[in-house]
């Protein structure tokens, strides 16, 4: 179990691709509007706000200086980058400026018909309103990979204005629009890591219940995305089973038999021994 853990949080570190947002994004039940609100910028409306990007972008020349300590003639470098590229910004909003503002009316409809029991249960009404979900969702696909193509040969330019001793300083990231705590993005940075330690931990057989304990609620919260009794729930047989078995080594208490819970434990009985083996 441990080495399962270990080898997934290793591989999302090598490979530190989205993830979260896709399963959220399709959590269905009763929980799935919270699920739903944990996914960073799930409609795009903060990506497409031309004034959250373009403060985001206005800011971005003081930071990557600050960052590489860049001299004057680097500044001004980037300075002009951000006119640049402010202008390809705004280009790109007049030229969509309609169909972004139809998208915006057609998203506000989806929402309401959602939001009616009639179209969630009859499930013709349900399929149609999920085409027209599919449909606006391609609109969105084409813009915001241009946008995330412009912001990322911005920063490719701000990075490579850098000497290679000021690059030795690690690279520069352009901020997103619409962040908040506990979205999608900042749950594919923390899982990561917590895949890692609860897979090192478990190997060792250090605090193996409470660690097991942890891995299981993390399994269960997937479970939830997709609970086997809602209709058109994907499988989550694999992690009910992973889950299960954490729940059993928490209850055996693994690590007090082969891990360092037992060194521990004994420790812990030879410097604070019950008080009946005192007497």
């Amino acid at each position: 179990m441990g080495w399962q853990f270990f080898k997934e949080g290793a591989s999302k570190i090598q490979d530190p691709k989205p993830y979260s947002a896709g399963f959220l994004g399709s959590a269905k039940g009763p929980l799935a509007p919270m699920f739903h609100s944990m996914v960073w910028d799930r409609d795009g409306f903060a990506r497409l706000n031309l004034d959250e990007t373009k403060a985001i972008w206005e800011r971005a020349p003081e930071q990557a200086a600050r960052h590489f300590g860049f001299d004057e003639s680097q500044r001004k470098s980037a300075d002009q980058l951000y006119k640049r590229y402010e202008a390809s910004l705004r280009t790109f909003h007049a030229d969509n400026s309609s169909e972004i503002r139809e998208y915006y009316g057609e998203m506000e409809r989806l929402d309401r018909d959602n939001s009616e029991p009639a179209r969630i249960e009859v499930a013709s009404l349900r399929g149609q309103v999920a085409k027209r979900e599919s449909e606006q969702k391609g609109k969105l696909r084409g813009w915001l990979t241009k946008l995330e193509e412009m912001g990322a040969n911005y920063e490719t330019d701000l990075n490579a204005l850098a000497t290679d001793r000021q690059a030795s300083r690690g690279e520069f990231h352009l901020g997103k629009p619409g962040r908040r705590f506990m979205d999608s993005e900042w749950i594919d940075g923390a899982v990561r890591y917590f895949d890692l330690t609860i897979g090192l931990l478990l190997i060792v057989g250090l605090f193996t219940r409470f660690v097991a304990v942890a891995g299981a609620v993390f399994l269960g919260s997937i479970v939830l995305t997709q609970p086997p009794w809602v209709a058109d729930a994907a499988p989550t047989y694999y992690q009910v089973n992973l889950m299960l078995a954490l729940l059993v080594l928490a209850a055996v208490g693994a690590g007090r038999f082969a891990g360092l819970d037992f060194l521990l434990g004994a420790l812990r009985h030879r410097c604070c021994p019950p008080k009946q083996e005192t007497k």
